[in-house]
């Protein structure tokens, strides 16, 4: 035939031959659905397999898949396979994925398709890449359905967690002021997942952050038979140590007098004692004190998050510095406010 025509290679039709084999597993085995990457969006993965069920749910689960095709791929054997031979390039990209691969080959003269999921553990290193054994077993077809679902696990109707998630969501919106009360066993676990779990609710809602700052109350629970003052046990101080990255006091607390959250949350953090009898009569009406450049250290550790937090949600200069002023005037910090 004369050149003026134009050609495929014949690597090419043996590679679609491969690639139209799995889609026909899929699609007519199976039923699932195949999808098919464009050669130009083709960086080492052919397609993916969107699983569904029986009754026709399309669950949202996929595996991806990288299909090779030919006898060059069937040259090396194993004592239950054959040895894939992978490129250096295509590890990172394999890594990063996020749902399964499996790398399957295909022999065009036998038309036998086999399977196996990649790992990183299957590997091993060669001078130039890569290689993972195939296992002959792993036939691609029928009988491999059920191995592969138990690759990607059940899937999960999520809509039951949600609406919960909305109608708590809602509940928070519906109030005007929050009062969070840290369990005495909590504290003596150290335990600070359930509040920085609280938090970090909120902090996924812009609305609930608006809506609740300056409005959260802290208190411990537990301790109202013990005479001492809070920042006085050491349980409790070395609870608020550990949960202080974790919670945006200056945001959230509650600033107005007497403040008695965020005053506990400083108390326990900054050296506080008591006044000798000397300093109360240099100091009427006080009784502790507590240590200034502690404070500072507060403050500092903490402007972060606020910032942070008011540059979210496009706070002004003056909106954060109202925020500061009050956490100042809640511990007795002294200031200029013209500064």
């Amino acid at each position: 035939m004369s050149n003026g025509f134009p050609t495929i290679r014949k690597s090419k039709i043996t590679g679609e031959t491969g690639v139209n084999a799995v889609s026909k597993v899929i699609n007519d085995e199976f039923q699932w659905i195949f999808r098919r990457n464009h050669d130009e969006y083709d960086f080492g993965i052919d397609g993916y397999l969107d699983i569904v069920t029986q009754d026709g749910t399309v669950t949202g689960q996929s595996l991806a898949v990288q299909v090779k095709s030919g006898q060059s791929f069937f040259k090396t054997r194993t004592s239950n396979g054959f040895t894939f031979y992978g490129e250096k390039k295509h590890l990172n990209y394999y890594l990063n994925q996020k749902i399964p691969i499996l790398i399957i080959i295909h022999d065009d003269k036998l038309n036998q398709t086999f399977w196996q999921v990649f790992e990183l553990a299957y590997t091993e290193r060669t001078p130039t890449g890569w290689k993972m054994n195939i296992p002959r077993k792993n036939r691609f077809d029928i009988s491999s359905k059920e191995k592969l679902l138990e690759i990607v696990g059940p899937a999960e109707d999520h809509l039951e967690v949600l609406e919960a998630h909305w109608a708590f969501n809602e509940t928070l919106l519906s109030a005007d002021f929050i009062h969070y009360a840290i369990d005495r066993e909590d504290i003596e676990t150290k335990n600070v997942k359930s509040i920085s779990e609280f938090f970090s609710r909120i902090e996924s809602n812009d609305s609930l952050c608006r809506k609740f700052q300056g409005k959260v109350e802290i208190s411990v629970s537990g301790y109202n038979f013990d005479k001492r003052e809070l920042w006085e046990i050491r349980e409790v101080r070395r609870w608020y140590k550990k949960a202080d990255p974790r919670i945006n006091w200056l945001f959230f607390c509650n600033m107005l007098p007497p403040a008695h959250g965020f005053r506990a949350y400083a108390a326990c953090l900054c050296d506080t004692r008591w006044l000798t009898d000397e300093e109360k009569a240099e100091n009427p009406g006080m009784n502790v004190t507590m240590d200034l450049k502690a404070q500072l250290n507060l403050f500092e550790s903490n402007w972060e998050k606020l910032n942070s937090m008011t540059d979210h949600l496009a706070m002004s200069i003056e909106e954060n510095k109202r925020i500061t002023y009050a956490s100042f005037d809640a511990i007795g910090f002294p200031y200029g406010k013209n500064a």
